[in-house]
């Protein structure tokens, strides 16, 4: 993997991210952007994909939603995400 792209795939995520959080984006925009970004996930350990996409299927579920919900909390499922980033950051630094 480019270290470049895998870094710029990472920045994108986290554009999405706080757009979403903003009510900027919706969860289908993250969504494609996770999956198109094969090669940050595959630079990654695999619990890192598996992670992120639960958070996905979570944010999917929950735009069905209009507020919070008793299932689903938008700004824990935003908080996950930022915790994701942050940790897929850090992973991506490691020499």
């Amino acid at each position: 993997m480019s270290q470049t792209i895998g870094h710029a795939q990472l920045e994108t995520l986290s554009r999405i991210a706080r757009s979403l959080r903003s009510g900027e984006s919706e969860a289908v925009e993250f969504s494609r952007a996770v999956a198109a970004a094969r090669e940050l996930l595959t630079a990654l350990p695999p619990a890192y994909e598996r992670a992120i996409n639960n958070v996905v299927t979570r944010l999917e579920s929950s735009s069905l939603f209009g507020g919070e919900s008793c299932s689903f909390s938008h700004n824990d499922l935003y908080d996950a995400l930022d915790t994701w980033l942050v940790k897929a950051r850090e992973r991506l630094h490691q020499p």
